[in-house]
């Protein structure tokens, strides 16, 4: 069995029910999952040879014919797990417990609404989500527009005005570190921290990164229809903890010359120190996301990359 899903299945039978996850063949690699909060249907997951570097499927599904099971319990177990896989799996890290997790958790809140459970949970600040000083279970449902920013937006966004479309970078991995980029066209500061709040709070894996690294440029015009528009720009960045790291990206964007976006740099620190590479590894996904999502104009991107390369000639001579 594949070493990686061998350690898995040991620690998610330990964790959860022993009979969480059993494997049931091994050409190709399949293993029966079975939920604690579902016991009475079953799904077959199987995993390609090069897991966890490739995402599981689901390929099958069981019923034990239990009276308990309600017509439509399977066909949204399948599309929980589905769905759940999506959102957990990162190239290169095992995912299992994630998917176990994260399907208990929505059966869970399922399960509350439906028995006229109120939710009790704290409004939060919009500083506490974005450091992720929260509990995960946090309703972003309770976050409300009652507190003005500094630009005069609200700054805090109802999670039904928030609907962040993100543009990913490929992942980069160096010593066991992963780096990953994201980023949303965003229209004021006040959607931007929205934005990076409903990330944290709804993506477990980007409130598990060992840092957050955030920046963003926003240009706005104001002023009456009928008289002369003026321009007011923003921009900020935040280190989550990595030194000096959100200003590189601010001022990669600053040289690119990229305005109304948000970027989010997502570091899994490995255990091995990088030193200055972090930077290098940060700044590459950065402008990869940019450039991916459209963000540059054309020839902007080619403009500074040959800025650079003639800048390391001239230190070489």
């Amino acid at each position: 069995m594949n070493p990686t899903l061998g350690d898995e299945l040991t620690s998610i039978n330990a964790i959860f029910d022993p009979d969480t996850l059993a494997p049931s063949a091994t050409a190709p690699i399949s293993c029966v999952l079975r939920l604690p909060s579902r016991p009475s249907i079953s799904l077959r997951l199987t995993f390609p040879a090069s897991y966890p570097e490739t995402c599981p499927y689901v390929s099958g599904i069981l019923t034990g014919g239990d009276a308990s099971t309600r017509k439509g319990d399977s066909i949204r177990l399948l599309e929980v797990v589905k769905n759940s896989l999506e959102k957990v799996w990162m190239p290169g890290e095992p995912c299992v417990y994630d998917l176990v997790e994260e399907c208990e958790a929505i059966f869970t809140t399922e399960e509350e609404s439906h028995g006229g459970h109120k939710d009790t949970t704290p409004e939060l600040d919009i500083d506490q989500q974005i450091k992720g000083s929260y509990d995960a279970g946090t309703s972003f449902s309770q976050i409300a527009d009652t507190h003005p920013a500094a630009d005069g937006a609200p700054a805090r966004l109802h999670p039904e005005n928030v609907s962040p479309q993100w543009t990913l970078s490929e992942p980069l991995t160096v010593k066991d570190s992963t780096f990953l980029a994201r980023a949303a066209a965003v229209a004021s500061p006040a959607e931007a921290r929205a934005f990076i709040a409903h990330l944290v709070g709804t993506d477990k894996r980007a409130a598990r990164a060992t840092h957050n690294i955030t920046a963003w440029r926003i240009r706005v015009q104001t002023g009456p229809e009928a008289e002369a528009k003026t321009e007011v720009t923003y921009q900020d960045s935040d280190d989550d903890g990595e030194s000096a790291a959100g200003g590189r990206v601010l001022k990669l964007m600053q040289m690119l010359d990229v305005w109304n976006v948000v970027v989010v740099v997502s570091r899994w620190f490995g255990g091995t120190l990088l030193g200055p590479e972090r930077f290098r590894c940060i700044g590459v996904v950065a402008r990869d996301v940019l450039v991916t999502g459209g963000f540059v104009e054309k020839g902007k991107d080619a403009q500074e990359q040959g800025k650079g390369d003639k800048a390391k000639r001239k230190g070489k001579k």
